[in-house]
């Protein structure tokens, strides 16, 4: 095919987005050099939407029922740990399969109020979310049906089975955390409700981008007390089943912070196209798997196996190795990193909830020969640190203190090196996320583990020789 020809196919696939997304709140920015951008994002959502429609043709005949379980366990679970729910992997898994709301084929189960108030609020979350996504499930199959808000608010019963707001829009205003953005008053929610099913009743956008749009329009309408992240999930997976495609599955950990910018984004400049990208990524993984159904399973099983190990001993290994890479950095350099001691349990648990009862020195870190030496404490995260996380992802961090000139054994190490403020230099180590928060001075970068340590090993070198220096 020719530029012209493959040019021309992407402005048709463009015109096709935007005609969809008349009489939605939501648009795309395609003027001037945004053009031929999104004319090429439109176009790869369109051949990933290709792939769905072929993948569809081809699971129907022998859709894997393990396939199955895994993708409806890491949903619930993934939009569960997103809003900060406590139920880990395993947990979910089982109290799916003991619900019997892992089976495609099973009726839905009665959840009722007397049934959530003796569930302990975890498992509640989870059969919550799992009995809404098995009636997200049965409407998607009726292609005739269009979804209602009475259908809404009934998926929000579920969610929040026990919640004295299940099933019912918003009284007073609500906040977005970690957000700018103001949702609608109580009063307009009904009339905003109805505009925004109805737009998805008559809408023919193509469906990741019907999707991203119904997810954006619910969470910026906000009409739920709490639930609303989950049930715009629930929907936007609703959109796609219509057409037979996978599940979206939007990770807690590696796609939430791009996930959360996209939503502020579509507020702000009521534009669709971040979100439409996250919902790419996540989409296309899905797709992946899906294509072989026996490396997709014995890669569930093998997070379940990892996720199965206290929160604790993740952390703690994931610790061990940072320092494990941080020593060796050292060492090159002619550092000496001596282990003094370890965090356990109770001190981890203190330290999380705050607590400086928890402190506890792991590593002094010098130069052979010299006295001038640097210890690495674990306290609680910090301010700047934990401002954007949920309370599942707060860690304890690390800080540095340096030791103190002459005799003071009451504190032979200062709680600053260099001069610089206390708890200056921080590192959090953030579990399952495969990444590290770097706070210098209250700027909070992000780092892969490995750049963290390297980072991290620099600091503690430039520091050393500064203090040992005549």
């Amino acid at each position: 095919m020719s530029i012209q020809g493959a040019k021309r196919m992407s402005e048709s696939a463009l015109e096709r987005v935007q005609a969809g997304l008349e009489h939605s709140i939501y648009g795309i920015d395609a003027s001037g050099d945004r053009l031929e951008v999104m004319a090429g994002l439109a176009e790869r959502v369109e051949s990933l939407e290709q792939r769905c429609i072929q993948l569809s043709a081809m699971v129907s005949k022998q859709l894997d029922e393990r396939l199955h379980k895994a993708n409806r366990t890491i949903e619930v679970f993934e939009s569960n740990a997103i809003e900060g729910k406590l139920a880990t992997l395993p947990e979910t898994y089982e109290v799916l399969g003991q619900r019997d709301l892992l089976d495609s084929k099973a009726p839905l189960a009665e959840y009722s109020l007397a049934e959530a108030l003796r569930d302990e609020p975890k498992v509640r979350d989870v059969v919550g979310l799992g009995a809404a996504r098995v009636l997200a499930s049965q409407l998607a199959e009726d292609h005739e049906r269009p979804v209602t808000e009475a259908d809404i608010r009934e998926m929000h019963e579920l969610v929040l089975a026990g919640h004295h707001s299940a099933g019912s829009y918003k009284q007073w205003i609500n906040e977005i955390q970690g957000s700018s953005h103001v949702p609608i008053p109580p009063s307009d929610v009904p009339d905003a409700m109805n505009s925004m099913t109805m737009w998805l009743r008559d809408c023919d956008a193509p469906l990741v981008w019907k999707a991203a749009t119904v997810h954006a329009w619910l969470t910026h309408i906000h009409p739920f007390d709490d639930g609303n992240g989950r049930i715009a999930r629930l929907l936007a997976n609703f959109v796609l089943a219509r057409g037979g495609f996978p599940p979206l599955i939007v990770r807690s950990t590696s796609d939430r912070g791009r996930y959360i910018d996209a939503l502020a984004h579509s507020d702000e400049a009521g534009d669709i196209s971040q979100l439409v990208r996250v919902f790419m990524t996540a989409l296309n993984r899905r797709v992946i798997k899906m294509e072989n159904p026996d490396y997709a399973w014995k890669m569930f099983e093998k997070e379940l196996q990892v996720r199965q190990q206290p929160l604790f001993m993740r952390w703690s290994a994931a610790i061990d190795q940072f320092l494990d890479e941080v020593e060796t950095r050292l060492l090159i350099d002619g550092f000496r990193v001596n282990r003094v001691g370890s965090v356990g349990v109770e001190e981890f648990e203190l330290l999380r909830e705050r607590n400086a009862s928890g402190n506890t020195w792991l590593a002094k870190v010098g130069t052979p020969g010299t006295n001038g030496d640097i210890l690495i404490w674990v306290g609680f995260a910090s301010a700047n640190v934990s401002r954007d996380l949920h309370p599942d992802q707060i860690f304890p961090s690390l800080y540095l203190a340096e030791r103190a000139k002459g005799t003071r054994p009451d504190k032979p190490f200062l709680p600053q090196v260099r001069g610089l403020p206390a708890r200056h230099d921080e590192v959090s180590v953030i579990v399952d996320e495969n990444r590290v928060l770097f706070n210098r001075g209250g700027v909070v970068r992000p780092l892969r583990p490995s750049d963290a340590a390297e980072a991290y090993a620099s600091l503690l070198g430039n520091h050393l020789r500064s203090i040992n220096s005549p």
